[in-house]
């Protein structure tokens, strides 16, 4: 607060305030907070900041999700899925409106986004957790769809999706993701084929499965 006076730039007030917000989150003072965050993203705005604004934007975002606000995280969240945004914030952005979106059942959702920024990653390892998540999320549709009419015939439409989460996950693996993604890769894939062997009644998946499972224990 006593630095007030001497922040005279939009960059050193936009700093102070940065740090202000900083404080407040870690008093838990979420309201103050996310009104600070607020601030940060007009005086970025205002004064011409281009290259702090998503960090603004992620920043407002991220605190609202954080206090059950996430329907007004998601415009300041989608601001950062634009090109021109870098690819952190991007990662960033997506990762969070997916979870939300997920959380609210809104799987296409989440999946057409999620399919909009990989696109544009090509086999940056970063995309590895992107991808994890669209598997994922394929994989919620293929057990929504499916049901709980476990006993019927499995449709050209339900093996299509379960294929797209398999595609997926191997199109993650192949990228080299992180040491932390690599053990959620292996159980979703696992998963994916315990369905498909269910499916099928096919003893060699279901083979693969556990062994799928011991690797994401391992």
């Amino acid at each position: 607060t006593a630095a007030k006076p001497v922040t005279l730039t939009p960059e050193a007030q936009w700093d102070r305030l940065r740090l202000e917000i900083r404080i407040l989150e870690a008093g838990r003072q979420m309201d103050l907070a996310i009104a600070g965050a607020e601030q940060l993203r007009r005086i970025a705005d205002t004064e011409g900041l281009a290259t702090r604004r998503p960090e603004s934007a992620a920043l407002l975002g991220r605190l609202l999700l954080a206090s059950g606000q996430g329907a007004r995280a998601v415009s300041a969240l989608e601001e950062n899925l634009a090109a021109a945004v870098p690819v952190a914030f991007r990662i960033d952005a997506v990762r969070n409106l997916s979870d939300w979106w997920v959380t609210q059942g809104q799987l296409s959702l989440a999946r057409e986004r999620l399919e909009g920024i990989t696109v544009g990653l090509g086999q940056d390892p970063s995309v590895g957790a992107l991808r994890l998540r669209l598997g994922q999320i394929h994989l919620r549709e293929y057990l929504a769809r499916r049901g709980t009419n476990q006993a019927g015939p499995i449709t050209a439409e339900l093996t299509t999706l379960l294929a797209r989460a398999v595609a997926e996950l191997d199109k993650a693996a192949s990228v080299n993701p992180p040491s932390e993604v690599q053990g959620s890769l292996a159980l979703t894939l696992a998963w994916c084929r315990w369905e498909e062997a269910l499916a099928t009644n096919s003893k060699a998946i279901m083979a693969q499965a556990l062994k799928g499972f011991e690797t994401a224990i391992a």
